[in-house]
């Protein structure tokens, strides 16, 4: 296994170096110990000790049949990564972690959609959302059965695409009358030719293997205008995975 410390990409606060957090009700990385608010320019500006390493195509298909070890940054624990890792938390200290080589180069998301609902805010809606609804369990609302909220973010292809086509289509009308002692039917037939053309823009499909197609298909749709240009401090905190599935 291939034990790695120059790929990790470690949130800290430079004001008292606890770790950060993304908060999606701010918008910012915030830090749950002295109270500091970063925005993610601001964060990029005062950071002095990102590392982040080029990218070798091959060699990073050879990392996809191991498990690599990384070192955490802040307690030195050996911290084991699936392949697919981006973002994880170190299970011993608590710190969060983003392995920057598995998102640079070709690798790297064009955008993300930043989370906007904390794991707080998450339990609240379920419980407003089954408020009402009957044949659910006694304690379905307990804290208990919402238990430990853990965001993940998922990697999506999005596609455009551009669709024409023409149709050829038989009509026909009916039409009834009454002439003196007579009822009459009339029916007219109709040969009808028509042309569309239908545009289709960002079309999720889900690019990780582990995530469920027919969960990924429940959430949708996405919300597209909360599209982000992609950083990696808005994975502090959370757990992600880079795609597994090829676009093609």
């Amino acid at each position: 296994m291939d034990h790695t410390s120059n790929h990790l990409s470690e949130q800290k606060c430079p004001l008292c170096g606890a770790p950060l957090v993304f908060s999606p009700d701010k918008g910012k990385l915030v830090c749950e110990w002295c109270g500091g608010e970063f925005d993610i320019e601001q964060r990029e500006a005062a950071s002095q000790g990102y590392t982040q390493a080029g990218y070798d195509r091959d060699a990073d298909r050879e990392n996809m049949q191991t498990f690599p070890v990384y070192n955490c940054v802040s307690c030195g624990a050996e911290v084991l990564a699936d392949p697919e890792n981006v973002a994880l938390i170190c299970p011993y200290c608590g710190n969060n972690i983003v392995l920057t080589d598995k998102v640079s180069g070709g690798l790297m998301p064009n955008g993300v959609i930043p989370f906007k609902t904390t794991p707080k805010e998450l339990a609240q809606k379920v419980q407003s959302y089954y408020k009402g609804r009957k044949l659910l369990p006694k304690k379905f609302f307990s804290q208990s059965s919402i238990g430990e909220v853990q965001g993940v973010y998922v990697p999506f292809w999005l596609y455009d695409a551009d669709a024409a086509t023409d149709a050829v289509f038989s009509g026909e009308t009916t039409s009834v009358h009454t002439s003196g002692d007579y009822i009459i039917t009339t029916h007219k037939h109709f040969k009808l030719d028509r042309s569309a053309k239908v545009q289709y823009k960002n079309v999720p499909v889900d690019a990780s293997v582990k995530m469920d197609d027919a969960l990924m298909d429940s959430l949708e749709p996405y919300d597209f205008s909360q599209l982000e240009p992609f950083d990696k401090r808005y994975l502090s905190g959370y757990v992600a995975d880079r795609f597994d599935v090829d676009s093609g």
